[in-house]
């Protein structure tokens, strides 16, 4: 028996208070949801494919997909967090406006 939870399998948002998020944003947070995303969705329709008794070149099919999706999802989880460790971090939403005041002209 699988229990297969739908608000993580298709990445609905979990209730969280954005005021309180600590992870910084870089040019890559933008493709992480994304990419999650479509990992959740491609392992709920290899799960449903899987149930029809779908061909063995149907799930290598799957399979590979997913392959691939996680290989790009690691690959910008890694260059995010090198990013945030380098300190070449988007400013924050309110911060931006504070920021252009206090440049010299």
């Amino acid at each position: 028996v699988i229990f297969l939870r739908l608000d993580v399998a298709v990445g609905m948002p979990h209730h969280q208070d954005t005021t309180m998020q600590t992870d910084s944003q870089t040019r890559h947070s933008h493709a992480l949801p994304e990419l999650r995303f479509s990992l959740s969705l491609l392992y709920v329709g290899r799960f449903l494919v899987g149930m029809n008794t779908a061909s063995a070149n149907e799930l290598d099919e799957f399979d590979e997909r997913i392959e691939a999706v996680t290989d790009e999802l690691i690959a910008t989880e890694l260059l995010h967090e090198a990013a945030t460790l380098a300190g070449d971090v988007l400013p924050a939403p309110g911060n931006e406006a504070s920021a252009q005041t206090n440049e010299p002209t």
